[in-house]
């Protein structure tokens, strides 16, 4: 990379300077995925840190029958697999969902960055304590919640909301909050149809975009 601007954007190293930026910019490599790549699967070695520029990263487990269950999914300038690399090995599966270009360093060089620059060290302890959390919640959710309050709650979840042009919008496709909620894709077909007939909210190609986000949150609270 040469344009530090672009660094810049990444969380970890979203509060450094521009001489320090340049000196990391000399560190970070790039590598392209197709769509559906395999970029880990669970148990093999990790030596990179590894930081989504753009496309879209799954983070998934397989059950011993094959069935999948998404944990996560990345979005652009997001590191991801902090945990296998601390471990150095995958403790889940990843893949590519589309075309990909994911951001590397080697281990050795993450190494001399944490040393001479110690926050960058305390904001992925931060995002992995973060991580964790959420990752819980997910769990908890399947484990204990019933089809439609799964679903609710990741339309719900700022962790998976942004504001764009004053609206909400959840960067999901249908599929993917299916994925996440354990949930068939036609029962989420059929409650995020009623809540767009309700007026709630819009269904797009690969986003859904909250109309009325308090309006939603009551009806979550309704049905609970």
């Amino acid at each position: 990379m040469s344009d530090i601007r672009v660094i810049k954007n990444i969380e970890i190293f979203s509060h450094l300077n521009n001489e320090t930026l340049r000196e990391i910019d000399r560190y970070i490599k790039i590598k392209n995925y197709i769509k559906g790549e395999i970029i880990f699967i669970e148990n093999d070695v990790v030596d990179k840190l590894l930081i989504l520029k753009d496309g879209r990263i799954e983070v998934y487990k397989n059950n011993e029958n094959g069935k999948k269950f998404t944990l996560w999914y990345i979005r652009p300038f997001e590191p991801f697999c902090l945990a296998a690399f601390t471990l150095g090995k995958a403790i889940s599966n990843v893949r590519a969902v589309e075309r990909s270009s994911v951001y590397y360093i080697h281990k050795k060089d993450v190494e001399r960055i944490f040393k001479k620059y110690p926050d960058v060290y305390a904001k992925v302890l931060d995002i992995m304590a973060h991580r964790f959390l959420i990752k819980s919640r997910i769990l908890e959710n399947v484990a204990l919640n019933d089809t439609k309050m799964r679903i609710f709650d990741i339309l719900t979840d700022n962790n998976y909301m942004f504001t764009a042009e004053e609206r909400c919008v959840i960067p999901l496709t249908q599929n993917e909050i299916a994925s996440l909620s354990g949930v068939c894709r036609e029962t989420v077909c059929r409650i995020l149809s009623r809540l767009k007939k309700e007026g709630i909210l819009d269904i797009g190609q690969k986003q859904i975009v909250i109309k009325d986000l308090k309006k939603l949150q009551d009806y979550c609270s309704n049905r609970s």
